[in-house]
């Protein structure tokens, strides 16, 4: 599979959560940000014909996809512990 491909996805997949979902719910923002965020690291990746993958940079790119996990799973509970809230007044 060539890279540009998950490039395109990437950005695509960014571009449509910061634009258009991004007004239903504010969980969205962080995992587009996220994915534009990839999408660079795998340009970046293919541009250099170095894989980036077996050096430091591994590091941190793991540890800023678990911090945008950690931001996205409180998020999503704080939406879900509302709609609930919500339910149970009704």
């Amino acid at each position: 599979m060539s890279p540009w491909i998950m490039v395109m996805i990437c950005f695509v997949s960014a571009v449509m959560l910061l634009t258009v979902y991004r007004k239903e719910n504010p969980v969205y923002t962080p995992a587009g940000i996220c994915l534009l965020l990839m999408g660079v690291y795998k340009a970046i990746d293919a541009v250099t014909d170095e894989a980036l993958s077996y050096s430091w940079v591994i590091w941190v790119k793991r540890a800023f996809q678990l911090a945008m996990l950690i931001v996205i799973g409180y998020m999503a509970w704080q939406v879900i512990r509302k709609a609930r809230a919500e339910k149970n007044e009704e």
